[in-house]
């Protein structure tokens, strides 16, 4: 079972008819009716009946319809929830760093970020270094680094920085315990 079989349940419902259903999903019709018969034979019981020109959902298809509902709503709320994390027009960043990165780099970078991305909250807190450290310590940051330097970027990352200058810091990087590592580069 899966959300496109699950759609098709709830979509046969509204139109009645396969050419219909297939029309809205973007596919072909025997596609359609091809996962109409594998969800039938996948669990087991008829859920579909032929009625002059209409299908009809059977006992057992408007149970499974109820459920389908639901999952298929929740998969687009899914969706619509997690395409704002990748498109970045909303969210939250809170940057928390040592007097110097804080005073005199952060803050273009960030005001940069902010322009380019209007509905993202940024937060930049400056602590010293031993407020920083201890603050790793306890688990609050997954990593810090705390000597920069200027850093060339990949094609993808320039779309998503677009124009801004990117200090990474990348000499020495000091992980949190029981928090996932920093990615390996290739």
């Amino acid at each position: 079972m899966n959300i496109t079989k699950l759609q098709i349940v709830v979509l046969i419902e509204k139109y009645k008819k396969v050419t219909d259903v297939a029309a809205e999903l973007g596919l072909k019709q025997p596609t359609v009716s091809f996962h109409m018969k594998s969800l039938e034979s996948e669990l087991g019981t008829s859920l579909f009946q032929y009625r002059s020109g209409r299908v009809l959902l059977t006992e057992a298809g408007r149970a499974l319809y109820q459920y389908a509902v639901r999952i298929v709503s929740l998969a687009v709320e899914a969706e619509r929830s997690l395409k704002q994390f990748s498109s970045l027009n909303s969210g939250n960043l809170e940057l928390e760093a040592s007097y110097i990165p804080g005073t005199y780099v952060l803050p273009k970078i960030v005001s940069q970020f902010i322009n380019l991305h209007p509905g993202i909250d940024a937060v930049l807190s400056v602590h010293n270094d031993n407020t920083v450290r201890e603050r790793l310590r306890s688990g609050i940051y997954s990593w810090q680094c705390f000597i920069w330097r200027r850093m060339k970027m990949s094609p993808s990352r320039r779309r998503i920085f677009a124009g801004m200058t990117l200090y990474l810091f990348l000499l020495l990087t000091i992980l949190s315990p029981g928090k996932p590592s920093l990615p390996r580069r290739a």
